[in-house]
């Protein structure tokens, strides 16, 4: 049974790899597939979200990929004029057309989200930016150190907590 798991997983690998990666722009995007599976289309044109990172935080990219993703300069998840934010990794880039900080799926930090980048981060060796995300995070989110409250999102801009209160993941 190993064998088989560890076979699919290789295929999926493969997959993402040949289908959702984009090397013009150095990113991972989602994948449009017609219902009959015939034409697979690469979402370059949505913009940037965390949908780039997961591939990393899920160990399914090729070192170089991972390099592209983390560091290339068409799109870098730690430009400050992208996902490193006062608190990082938001859900659209901010050069995102759709970006709006305080909607959701748009542009808010969710915690869930940002460990994935954090993590992504982690295991292709970029221990001390992981570290330099983290701390941004702790530091800059309203409620996550001392006594407030942990909220569902946060505004990447400027660390407010949006929506429900008291929520944890």
């Amino acid at each position: 049974d190993d064998k088989k798991y560890e076979e699919e997983a290789n295929n999926v690998r493969k997959y993402v790899s040949e289908n959702m990666f984009d090397e013009e722009t150095g990113f991972f995007y989602d994948v449009q597939i017609n219902n009959d599976g015939s034409e697979k289309k690469i979402l370059v044109n949505r913009g940037k979200g965390p949908e780039g990172w997961i591939p990393l935080w899920a160990k399914m990219a090729k070192q170089e990929e991972a390099d592209k993703v983390v560091d290339n300069m068409l799109d870098n998840m730690l430009d400050e004029g992208k996902f490193n934010t006062f608190v990082p990794f938001g859900t659209a880039s901010q050069d995102n057309p759709s970006f709006n900080a305080s909607k959701n799926w748009r542009g808010p930090v969710w915690l869930d989200q940002a460990l994935y980048g954090v993590e992504a981060l982690q295991n292709y060796g970029y221990y001390d930016d992981a570290v330099r995300m983290s701390k941004k995070m702790f530091d800059n989110a309203e409620g996550l150190m001392g006594d407030g409250a942990i909220r569902e999102n946060y505004n990447p801009l400027t660390g407010e907590g949006l929506h429900t209160k008291n929520f944890s993941w």
